[in-house]
């Protein structure tokens, strides 16, 4: 059989794996929208629209953390049709080697990662705002407030009214940063600080003041911002280590998409063009997902840097692609 020419195979390669990719994109975003409309729907008061839109701006975060799983998928489903129709043999006789026949998908795996850095860095911020300005609108939008300051820490928003820079409140209000809900209000002109904490007039604590800084750092972490600058995108600035986390996560699963769809191939071509051979394709990744999602855990807690969750997701995902390459040349 004559040698097939390498851009009629990578043309036949890519275009199986590419929409096979998008299929199981598109399975995957199912999957999440209906999860989410029946979770936004058991809200009391949500109405069916409602509901669906609040689960269509959840959808790119989905989306963008799904990636690694989506093209081990992708990549596997591919390789079973082509294993079906007889393709995937006639490259193998015609002398196309293992690299030959799995550079497409590894190439396919690092598109999907980066369209899902751009899902990422544009379109999830976006929803979430999308998301924290219809809830707020819900409940009665916080940031219509004047003669306010305000404070962003932990996943809250603070509204402080009185002098917190003389140590001395009239009343407050925090809201949850990601949905704009109103989590509780305080009226008391007994509000002050003490050295090390806030407390009322008769020495009881409450509650979320613990976690309010002095009042001579309020100016750093809050200034009055002026009636035009109060946006989300301007108080929604979430500095919590969980937060921290998940930002210095991002680009792993970018980079962690090639070696994915790799290993989604490598594995249905070991297994056999079969269902089994598609879910025994995602294991590894589902494997290696959890253990990154354990360790962007501990580095919320501060028990692990920011950066070991990119460490652990690259180092099992080179490793895992590693012994499967190798085991496929020994074939």
């Amino acid at each position: 059989m004559a040698h097939p020419r390498p851009h009629l195979a990578l043309r036949l390669l890519c275009g199986r794996a590419g929409r096979w990719t998008v299929v199981a994109a598109l399975a995957v975003a199912v999957l999440a929208l209906l999860v989410d409309w029946v979770e936004a729907g058991a809200r009391e008061g949500a109405t069916v629209l409602g509901s669906l839109g609040e689960a269509a701006l959840r959808l790119p975060a989905h989306l963008g953390q799904a990636a690694p799983l989506v093209a081990a998928l992708g990549a596997a489903l591919a390789l079973v049709g082509l294993r079906r129709s007889g393709e995937w043999l006639a490259l193998e006789s015609a002398g196309l080697g293992w690299w030959g026949r799995l550079g497409p998908s590894l190439l396919l795996g690092w598109v999907l990662g980066l369209a899902g850095a751009g899902v990422d860095a544009w379109l999830t911020p976006w929803a979430g705002r999308s998301k924290a300005d219809l809830a707020a609108l819900r409940e009665g939008h916080p940031l219509h407030a004047a003669g306010s300051v305000w404070l962003s820490l932990d996943s809250t928003l603070f509204e402080l009214r009185g002098d917190p820079s003389g140590g001395r409140l009239e009343g407050a209000r925090a809201f949850t940063l990601s949905s704009g809900r109103l989590r509780g209000a305080w009226a008391s002109a007994g509000l002050r600080w003490d050295g090390a904490r806030w407390i009322t007039g008769s020495g009881a604590e409450i509650g979320p003041w613990d976690a309010l800084p002095a009042p001579d750092a309020l100016a750093e972490r809050v200034g009055s911002l002026p009636p035009g600058e109060r946006t989300w995108e301007a108080l929604r600035a979430d500095t919590s280590p969980a937060a921290t986390a998940e930002r210095a996560a991002r680009w792993s699963r970018t980079l962690a998409c090639g070696p994915a769809a790799v290993v989604g191939a490598a594995l249905c071509a070991l297994a056999g063009p079969g269902a089994a051979g598609v879910l025994l394709a995602a294991l590894p990744v589902l494997a290696w997902e959890s253990l990154a999602t354990l360790a962007q855990a501990q580095a919320a807690a501060g028990s692990l840097p920011p950066w070991a969750t990119a460490a652990v997701r690259l180092l099992v995902a080179v490793l895992a692609t590693g012994l499967l390459v190798r085991r496929m040349g020994r074939c």
